[in-house]
């Protein structure tokens, strides 16, 4: 039987790929993804022959890197690890037919050797996927929360250090003036609308980081930062289409940050005359888009803050198997584009 199934090996895996693209599995209809799930379902082979000839399972661990590559690409590419089970589940029912029709009534040892080895080379490998996957993704995170405190300290610095520069500059200028009380009083005046500016700016700055955990409501939380915007009044102008129940928790969070980054960003480097926040959910998919009229931006010219606030949004974005699509032209405004895929939900309402 080993060496039938050596030489049916070409015919398995057609049978394999065959049986994934009449489920229309997202790991058949990515190029990058099938050519590593063939080579994965081959490696298994491989090891059933040789299980085959010694009688009991032989497994080479050695090849399961290419279950580490794997891990990697289906974690950067968004692919839920369901998929990668799935996928596992159609080969194993592959095999055991072509098995079946080969094996003979007295040969249920190997029957027996083949269902073993099978079920030790498929957990092997998506042990080793997923802890790839999973350690991926961790990196992921671990990058996200350093590009927050990196913004963080920015927005600190840019918001509220430079402000107290000003009013101490402004106190030396008063000590400065002491001999003319008209221009001491001017400076001391000019310290302290200074120092109310930073104020409000370290408020805000507070008020960004009070993020409830989790939000109950997108629509909410993004009316409540709107509000605490100054002179937000007429600017900023907010539309929420479809059922929150349809985004799951973290789905809500994250979203909540990428558009308030987005609107951060429409409002510090656009100098918008307004700005439109529009969130659609379905079943299928969150959406949202914050558009600006401000002055818009050159791809090649953009600041490097502005830069840092949109590879973190897309960086979150990734994170749920999202996108983030900025479109910009001098003088036209601003699009900020935000899509996350949500999970198809059962009839009883509950996630899958």
């Amino acid at each position: 039987m080993a060496e039938r199934l050596e030489a049916e090996r070409s015919i398995i895996l057609a049978d394999y790929v065959r049986a994934l693209d009449s489920l229309d599995s997202t790991v058949a209809s990515d190029p990058t993804a099938r050519e590593q799930t063939i080579a994965h379902a081959s490696q298994s082979l491989t090891d059933l022959a040789r299980s085959i000839r010694a009688g009991r399972v032989q497994i080479d661990e050695s090849s399961t890197m290419l279950a580490w590559d794997i891990g990697e690409t289906r974690a950067a590419q968004a692919i839920p690890t369901r998929e990668s089970w799935r996928a596992a589940m159609v080969f194993v029912e592959t095999v055991l037919r072509w098995v079946i029709q080969h094996v003979d009534a007295d040969s249920m040892e190997t029957l027996g050797v083949v269902m073993l080895t099978l079920h030790q080379s498929i957990t092997v490998r998506v042990r080793e996927a997923t802890g790839a996957y999973t350690s991926f993704l961790l990196n992921r995170i671990h990058e996200a929360h350093l590009g927050e405190r990196q913004r963080i300290a920015r927005e600190l610095h840019d918001r509220v250090g430079n402000g107290l520069s000003i009013a101490h500059r402004r106190l030396e200028l008063f000590e400065d003036h002491q001999q003319d009380p008209v221009k001491a009083a001017a400076q001391a005046k000019k310290a302290h609308h200074a120092v109310l500016d930073s104020l409000e700016s370290l408020r805000a700055v507070i008020t960004d980081l009070r993020l409830e955990a989790p939000l109950k409501s997108l629509e909410k939380a993004l009316a409540s930062y709107i509000e605490s915007v100054p002179a937000s009044d007429g600017q900023l102008r907010l539309r929420v289409n479809g059922d929150e129940n349809w985004v799951p928790t973290t789905v809500r969070d994250e979203s909540f940050l990428i558009i308030r980054e987005a609107i951060r960003n429409a409002l510090a480097h656009g100098t918008p005359g307004k700005i439109l926040i529009r969130v659609d959910i379905a079943p299928h998919e969150l959406r949202a888009v914050v558009e600006d009229t401000g002055q818009g931006f050159d791809h090649a010219d953009i600041r490097t803050s502005a830069t840092a606030g949109l590879s973190s949004m897309r960086e979150r974005a990734a994170l749920l198997g999202g996108l983030v699509l900025v479109a910009s032209q001098p003088g036209q405004g601003t699009q900020v584009e935000l899509t996350v895929p949500l999970p198809e939900q059962r009839a009883d309402g509950d996630f899958d």
